[in-house]
């Protein structure tokens, strides 16, 4: 085989060898630049996959023809030395071709351990997401003059420590009601149960002492929602990504359960009084 053909073909190794990382640089180069220029914060078009597919196709093969180009161009120049250096040269090339195909095996090899790795993550986060507790029922009752009455029940396999978050919103979002805390869930089935008093929802709404006769109903909803603490053990088999972002407020770990009810109250002489279900009315204590 003549120096140049071989010199080619051992550049055009080199350059598939160098292909992924040149594929690498140029996709996150493409996807800054569609990113600053093109989108912005605005939805991504449906082709921008297919065209960074592309971008790292015509990158590799870029790659093996530059390499290709300047093997080529190496062995053009060696092949003017004397027969000595010539058999050197060709020695060469062997040694260069040989490296390249033991870094395309190493580099593959890396990528398939990488790929499992982050298979068996990816596995594992799914596990978890399905052991974790959620929260299937929820309900908010009126408990005669003691406040309404929230009661829960979860179920899930990971038995650990969880966070629960109670809020309550009026019809304008506004939050008059929050508690967080820290809770541990030891069984498969759990059910829990918490009085919120009126004093803690109408309390703080001045409006409602204005005197008046008709009875004016407010309107809640309750957001319940219970998050898995993870362990730093749990936390270092999940993809960085999930591990880092699990508490975010767009968490798949989230279970969340919504529930809208109604406070009944009257106002006499600047006293509020709460207006029970059968009617009876029970003065609201400061």
């Amino acid at each position: 085989m003549r120096l140049t053909t071989k010199y080619a073909l051992v550049g055009g190794l080199w350059g598939l060898a160098l292909g992924y990382g040149v594929a690498a640089m140029t996709t996150g180069l493409g996807v800054a630049f569609l990113w600053i220029v093109v989108y912005g914060d605005h939805p991504w078009g449906d082709n921008t996959a297919s065209l960074l597919y592309l971008l790292a196709a015509l990158a590799v093969l870029g790659s093996i023809l530059f390499c290709a180009a300047l093997g080529y161009r190496i062995g053009w120049k060696m092949e003017r030395s004397d027969a000595q250096r010539l058999a050197w040269e060709h020695h060469r090339a062997n040694l260069a071709g040989a490296a390249a195909i033991l870094v395309m095996v190493l580099g593959g090899y890396q990528l398939y351990a990488q790929d499992r790795a982050m298979s068996d993550r990816q596995a594992f986060l799914g596990q978890l997401l399905e052991r974790s507790h959620k929260i299937h029922s929820v309900d908010v009752r009126e408990e005669g003059v003691a406040g309404m009455r929230l009661s829960w029940s979860a179920s899930g396999a990971r038995i650990g420590p969880y966070r629960l978050e109670l809020s309550v919103l009026d019809e304008r979002s506004r939050i008059w009601y929050r508690q967080e805390e820290q809770i541990v869930l030891d069984q498969p089935e759990i059910y829990r149960s918490q009085m919120i008093e009126y004093r803690e929802l109408l309390g703080q709404m001045e409006w409602l002492r204005e005197d008046g006769q008709a009875v004016q109903q407010t309107g809640f909803t309750m957001h319940l929602r219970l998050t898995p603490l993870l362990d730093r053990g749990e936390q270092r088999r999940m993809p960085r990504h999930a591990a880092e972002h699990y508490l975010a407020d767009d968490s798949p770990f989230h279970s969340i359960q919504r529930m809208d009810f109604v406070v009944q109250s009257l106002s006499r002489d600047g006293q509020l009084w709460i207006v029970l279900r059968d009617g009876a009315l029970h003065p609201l204590k400061p």
